[in-house]
């Protein structure tokens, strides 16, 4: 999934459940859960999130929403699936080792 951040997620699948909201509203938590709520804004997930009827309606997703809380709170020491930033394609980790031996073999490391 390639988006800039998570907003954009959680408001496309709030679009598409308000699409056809009788039919979609049950499917809520199902594909909530693969938002990564915790990696919203804080003040979003508490203005936008929370103060969005669709999801205050739907007991299922409470659990979603305290991890979220909890992450924030935390100072975001909490792990799982929805905490780890989506990788997109051109991001990649890099390790920059710098150091090696001098001619006498000892170590240098700045």
């Amino acid at each position: 999934l390639y988006v800039t951040d998570e907003e954009q997620v959680f408001e496309t699948v709030t679009r598409w459940v308000r699409h056809r909201e009788p039919e979609r509203r049950p499917q809520l938590f199902q594909v909530l859960k693969h938002v990564r709520l915790p990696l919203l804004d804080p003040w979003y997930f508490v203005e936008q999130v929370e103060g969005d009827e669709i999801v205050r309606q739907n007991p299922e997703v409470f659990d979603l929403l305290q991890e979220a809380r909890m992450y924030h709170l935390s100072g975001n020491e909490i792990i799982s699936e929805r905490t780890k930033p989506r990788m997109q394609e051109f991001q990649s980790e890099v390790f920059m080792i710098i150091g090696g031996c001098t001619k006498d073999e000892r170590f240098v490391s700045e």
